[in-house]
């Protein structure tokens, strides 16, 4: 099975005129592939928030699993890109991380796709025994807030900025 997807992704890929310099497939499961791709063409096949990998990984999967007794899955890698982002992602996490215990206030992420909330939090409930993570708004709005738990150890190196408009706290 794993000759038929080698031949048949190189000649899909062929048929794109997209030039592959790398094509390695390892097999996870009986039914899950990681196809890992190197190409000079990346940026074509990567594109925008890497939009156009999840299309050719949904395109293969279809395509190979008409020719296929079982149905797979197919992970699709191009260039190392899900594992540089990934490590960027996580790294921004980590810098907001030091923001949040500097300030001592909540704390909130920028705008993210439902599969990369799923993995922050799950990131910061492993990495993180002081900070919590929930997700809080509707829809495309939803971002992730982050807090120091109850009795964090961390002394804070300055206190949150509070305005008293009526004047009867002073």
């Amino acid at each position: 099975m794993k000759d038929k997807i080698v031949k048949y992704i190189t000649k899909f890929f062929e048929g794109l005129e997209i030039d592959i310099i790398s094509l390695d497939i390892i097999e996870e499961n009986w039914d899950f592939y990681f196809v890992k791709l190197e190409s000079s063409d990346s940026s074509l096949l990567i594109w925008t928030h890497w939009s156009t990998i999840e299309s050719l990984q949904r395109i293969l999967s279809m395509c190979i699993n008409n020719f296929s007794d079982d149905k797979i899955k197919l992970k699709l890698e191009i260039n190392d890109y899900c594992k540089s982002y990934e490590d960027r992602l996580f790294a921004r996490v980590d810098s907001s991380i030091v923001s949040l215990r500097n300030n001592w206030w909540e704390y909130d992420l920028w705008n993210l796709s439902p599969y990369d909330r799923k993995r922050i939090h799950s990131y910061i409930a492993r990495e993180y025994n002081d900070i919590i993570s929930k997700s809080r708004w509707e829809w495309e709005n939803r971002k992730i807030f982050l807090f120091l738990k109850e009795g964090s150890k961390i002394k804070p190196i300055r206190k949150k900025l509070t305005i008293d408009i009526d004047g009867d706290d002073i």
